[in-house]
C-alpha cells in the first residue's frame, strides 16, 4: 500500500510537471489532452486530469503573480539584502584575503530569496527588476566597503591612525573616486562572470510560471 501511494504521488508530480511545461510553451487544452491519449490514457480520463489541471495551475499562477502591495517590501528587502550581504561578502574576503567572486552567486540568491520572501511569494517582473537591482547594489556594496578599508589602511600609513579615524565611508569624495575607477571591477573576464551570474540567479528565483494562453503559439 505504502509503495503503491509513493508511485502515486511520483506519477502526479510527473504529470504537473508536464502540464507546467506544456502550458508555458502556450500548448493549447486539447492538444495536450491528445498528448495524453497517444500515451495510452483514456481520452475521458485525460479530458478530466488536463482540465481540472489546467484550472488549477492557472489559478495558482494568478495568485502569485506581483501586486502594487507588494512593490514597496520587496523593494526594501531587496536593499536590506542588498546591504547585509554586501556587507558580510566584504568581512569574509578580507578575514581570508581573497575577494572570493563566487560570492556573487550567493548574493543574486540572497537577493531574489528576500524579494520573493518580502512579497509574501508572489512572483513576476516587477520583482525580477528588484531582485536583479539589489544583487547589483550588493556587488557595488561589497566592493566599495573593500575599496574604502584598502583607502583607510594606506591612509593610515601616511598620515596616522588619529587623524584617519576621522575618515567617513560616506565621503563624496571617496564615494565619486570608486565610481570614477568602477571599470576596474570588471576589467578581467572572471568580475563580468561574477557579475553575470549573480543577475541570473537573482533573476530566476522571483519568475512567474510564465504560462501563456493555450490558444498562443
Amino acid at each position: 500500500m505504502v509503495e503503491e501511494a509513493i508511485s502515486q504521488e511520483e506519477a502526479a508530480e510527473k504529470f504537473y510537471g508536464f502540464m507546467i511545461q506544456k502550458m508555458k510553451s502556450g500548448t493549447s487544452v486539447d492538444e495536450i489532452t491528445n498528448e495524453l491519449v497517444d500515451m495510452g490514457v483514456d481520452r475521458k480520463i485525460a479530458d478530466k486530469l488536463v482540465k481540472g489541471s489546467y484550472d488549477q495551475i492557472t489559478k495558482v499562477a494568478e495568485e502569485k503573480k506581483a501586486t502594487s502591495q507588494t512593490l514597496l517590501p520587496a523593494t526594501l528587502g531587496g536593499l536590506l539584502a542588498a546591504l547585509v550581504g554586501g556587507a558580510v561578502w566584504a568581512l569574509i574576503a578580507e578575514a581570508s584575503g581573497y575577494e572570493i567572486g563566487f560570492m556573487a552567486i550567493g548574493m543574486g540568491i540572497l537577493s531574489g530569496e528576500v524579494v520573493v520572501l518580502c512579497a509574501q511569494g508572489k512572483k513576476g517582473p516587477p520583482l525580477q527588476i528588484i531582485a536583479v537591482l539589489s544583487s547589483i547594489l550588493g556587488i557595488l556594496v561589497a566592493n566599495y566597503i573593500m575599496f574604502f578599508n584598502t583607502v583607510k589602511e594606506l591612509a593610515i600609513e601616511e598620515y596616522g591612525e588619529e587623524i584617519v579615524s576621522l575618515l567617513s565611508m560616506f565621503n563624496s569624495d571617496l564615494i565619486s573616486t570608486f565610481f570614477e575607477g568602477i571599470g576596474d571591477i570588471f576589467s578581467d573576464g572572471y568580475g563580468i562572470l561574477w557579475m553575470i551570474l549573480a543577475i541570473f540567479t537573482a533573476w530566476k528565483i522571483p519568475r512567474s510560471v510564465g504560462i501563456k494562453s493555450p490558444a498562443s503559439k
